[in-house]
């Protein structure tokens, strides 16, 4: 399937999954404050900001159909009410390997603007995300595209160490007491080096350093569908490094993917996100991922008795 088509279906689930909650019957509104514990939607940022002295935890995994696994993790704590700092787990999309390769980052977040839900202004933030040289490598079965070790290329195994830093800036504005909208910008810029890869007849092949930037949009809407629920729907760019068919060059793409589910809260300060994710360099709804996570949020600042808060 064309990436062209796969756009297209992308643009159909998700439009037709946004009428579907924008028209769901909410019933009686109890607590629409919900949302403020967790500064994420799916993965793309909001404008929210972790309040102070609450630390922020989730755990999970995206799961293909056909068999793939990602796991998911993060660490976050509101600093003063206007910063967040926050330590997670990034995936790295290549065209070499068969899934995405993670690494670890750290994230330091500033409140720029704090408008007021009553206003409908958006509140916008600034968040610099960065991880340290990280080594990632596949081999066998592992390998995929110009680099598939079942087709002519005879390559064994790819190594290189990748330096990720990305800028965000993220607005949201609520727009209702139950309907919110995000979106923002992120340049991403990636540095590549020691990239190398091995053959059949054991030889060695370098190549040189990389450093490239790329700028890309993400957005998304969070709907209370009922007091306990909400559905989320998130879109973006993402960045993909890439080599030439002849394993010669490399090369920063991006490609398009889209997120669909809910976040059910089984506690004020607990929830489960369900949902299901789709790339624009996949071949069909058969590699579309099923992604699940465990969200909680602790009130430090309570638990140890701080006042004043």
């Amino acid at each position: 399937m064309s990436k062209r088509k796969n756009m297209i279906l992308c643009s159909v689930i998700f439009v037709a999954i946004l009428a579907l909650s924008l028209n769901a019957n909410a019933g009686e509104l109890q607590d629409s404050t919900r949302n403020e514990y967790f500064s994420r939607m799916f993965v793309a940022p909001t404008g929210r900001m972790l309040l102070s002295g609450i630390v922020g935890l989730s755990f999970g995994g995206a799961f293909a159909t056909q068999g793939g696994k990602e796991y998911l993790g993060l660490f976050s704590i509101g600093l003063g009410g206007v910063s967040e700092l926050e330590v997670s787990t990034s995936h790295l999309v290549t065209n070499v390997f068969s899934s995405s390769k993670w690494i670890g980052t750290t994230a330091l977040k500033f409140t720029i603007y704090n408008g007021k839900p009553e206003t409908k202004l958006p509140r916008v933030m600034l968040a610099f995300r960065s991880n340290r040289w990280s080594s990632i490598e596949g081999s066998g079965s592992e390998l995929s595209g110009p680099a598939d070790s079942d087709g002519n290329s005879g390559i064994q195994s790819v190594d290189f160490k990748t330096h990720l830093t990305s800028l965000f800036l993220s607005a949201t504005s609520e727009l209702t007491p139950k309907f919110s909208v995000s979106g923002g910008l992120v340049w991403h810029d990636i540095r590549t080096k020691d990239l190398s890869y091995y053959s059949n007849n054991y030889e060695i092949t370098q190549l040189g350093d990389m450093k490239k930037s790329v700028v890309g949009v993400f957005g998304g809407v969070e709907n209370l569908v009922n007091p306990n629920t909400y559905s989320i729907l998130e879109f973006g760019l993402i960045p993909e490094i890439r080599f030439d068919d002849k394993m010669e060059e490399m090369m920063i793409g991006q490609l398009w993917y889209s997120m669909v589910g809910v976040r059910f809260f089984f506690r004020e300060t607990a929830a489960v996100d369900a949902g299901i994710k789709y790339r624009s360099d996949y071949s069909g709804l058969a590699d579309a991922e099923i992604v699940v996570g465990l969200k909680i949020s602790i009130d430090v600042d309570e638990k140890i008795g701080v006042k004043g808060k």
